[in-house]
């Protein structure tokens, strides 16, 4: 399983989806009838990975409710 983070620059929040999720693809710039509002990064092996880089942007860390990436504790 691969993640991705979609980081919204509008709404100031970077959120954590599995690589398949179709909230992704739909508000992360996949559309092809919605412009992107933000900046898309893909490829992280482990969701730990894609969090690493959520927070790394400074933004408000979120995990998509659509496809619930697990997180471990």
């Amino acid at each position: 399983m691969s993640y991705s983070v979609y980081e919204n620059v509008p709404n100031n929040r970077a959120t954590v989806h599995r690589a398949t999720c179709g909230y992704l693809k739909m508000h992360g710039g996949k559309s092809t009838t919605t412009p992107p509002s933000g900046e898309y990064h893909e490829g992280f092996e482990t969701v730990e990975a894609a969090l690493d880089k959520a927070k790394g942007t400074g933004r408000h860390v979120r995990i998509c409710r659509g496809c619930s990436p697990p997180i471990s504790n």
